[in-house]
């Protein structure tokens, strides 16, 4: 690049207030459109796009350069901010009531067709979107998600300090610690057939520093863990570790709740009610998890008691080995959900554990005649009849049952649950429902008989 190019302003930057000045911006080309007599490029970098016009009657040699550019150059350009035509305008974009007369212009890196279209709604599956992260990261829904990252890493900076909390970095490379996950280990080329160990977190730090009298501190770190893959943990990852000293639980919370709200407000604009406070176990009733989606109120009902009578063998035979029977209630499920729908959503709560998921639509009538279910004769009308008003089911509702061991239906119909709530559109995706669970179990018991942390 020559150095008579200094950048003076981002592209989604410009704006009506910068109409008569003379900038110098620098980006990718996003799109081109070649008029004949006229190019004009939307140039893209982090910031936003802005449209930039190569017009021979301004610069011949701008407009040259503008016709050899294809999409993803990398173009540098000065010129004169002026408004857009009248009709022009493109209220979707923050400059678009602006666009850049340009006066010169250089190709600054050429590029090869790329393999997708740098555009959110890209067809490309995802091995290739992997193989080339460097174009995927381009586009603007995954650059937004690295930008917010960055925003609410800054946001939780800011208010832990205002509590008085301090940032202080503990080391990645350390003797390996008695906790509950496997560590990656490094070998150390000066102690031959020695290891370091990767933390899985800096607990042991945090004694110290507690000890020392830093009595509120904070990271920002990764975590390392050589553990086998679940939804919501990596191999490494990062997470906010806070310690505290002389301090309650009433306490802590009160602090962590007023600080995620102030993140919130901050980053995505948005006042966030207080907090539910929940305990494990009415989690786990609820909804069959101890992270409960509280967006929309659809619920695990237990119908134990209600079935206790009736000879449908998958319900007795859960009851006798110390099972639940467990329902979630979709209201004009009938009309909701198809056969395909009901398959899909057996298929799900396999994965997660069951043996099959029982259901039955509602119809008019009493007893056996009220439902629509291949399970209808054998539940038998009096225990069809409780089911009925306990739940208080109506003419084209839709109930699914789950029938096992009580960790064996939580987690299936908790699946079940999440799903739904998302294919039947029942809450906003940019709602924001904090809660806190509290009341964990130490131990759980496992099938061995042994006792085994929860964590």
């Amino acid at each position: 690049m020559s150095t008579a190019w200094i950048r003076t302003h981002q592209l989604g930057q410009l704006s009506e207030k910068h109409t008569n000045e003379t900038v110098t911006v620098m980006g990718w080309v996003h799109n081109r459109r070649d008029h004949g007599d006229v190019v004009f490029i939307d140039l893209r970098d982090r910031n936003g796009l802005s449209q930039v016009v190569l017009d021979p009657a301004v610069s011949k040699e701008a407009h040259s350069i503008g016709e050899q550019c294809r999409h993803e150059y990398v173009l540098a350009v000065t010129g004169k901010v002026r408004r857009r035509p009248q009709g022009m305008e493109n209220s979707n974009l923050p400059s678009g009531q602006i666009e850049v007369e340009v006066h010169h212009a250089e190709i600054l890196n050429e590029s090869e067709t790329p393999p997708f279209q740098i555009q959110d709604n890209v067809e490309a599956n995802e091995n290739l979107r992997l193989k080339y992260r460097y174009l995927d990261l381009r586009r603007s829904t995954l650059k937004d998600n690295i930008v917010k990252r960055a925003s609410i890493a800054r946001a939780f900076r800011k208010h832990l300090e205002e509590e008085l909390f301090l940032e202080i970095e503990t080391p990645y490379l350390y003797k390996s610690t008695p906790e509950g996950a496997r560590e990656f280990l490094v070998p150390s080329r000066l102690h031959a057939g020695s290891f370091y160990s990767l933390p899985q977190s800096p607990q042991v730090f945090k004694q110290v520093l507690m000890v020392s009298g830093f009595d509120r501190y904070y990271q920002v770190v990764k975590c390392f863990r050589d553990e086998d893959l679940r939804s919501d943990r990596q191999p490494e990852f990062t997470q906010i570790d806070c310690e505290l000293s002389f301090i309650n639980q009433e306490q802590i919370l009160a602090i962590m709740e007023s600080i995620v709200k102030k993140v919130v407000a901050d980053t995505c604009q948005k006042k966030l009610p207080d907090f539910i406070n929940m305990d494990y176990q009415t989690a786990m009733d609820t909804y069959g998890c101890d992270k409960p989606d509280l967006r929309f109120e659809l619920f695990l009902e237990n119908i134990t008691s209600l079935v206790e009578k009736c000879d449908f063998k998958v319900f007795s035979t859960a009851i006798s080995m110390g099972g639940i029977i467990n329902a979630v209630v979709v209201r004009d499920g009938a009309n909701l959900l198809s056969r395909k729908d009901i398959d899909r959503l057996t298929d799900l709560a396999c994965q997660n554990g069951a043996k099959g998921l029982a259901w039955a639509k509602i119809k008019d009538g009493s007893g056996e005649d009220s439902w629509q279910s291949p399970i209808a004769k054998f539940v038998g009308s009096e225990s069809i009849d409780l089911i009925n008003t306990q739940l208080k089911l109506s003419k084209d509702d839709m109930i699914l049952f789950g029938a096992d061991e009580y960790k064996v239906v939580k987690q299936s119909l908790s699946a079940v649950r999440n799903e739904l709530g998302r294919v039947l559109k029942l809450y906003d995706p940019k709602e924001l429902s904090f809660a806190w669970i509290s009341k964990f179990p130490l131990f759980e018991r496992l099938p061995n008989g042994k006792l085994a942390p929860c964590h």
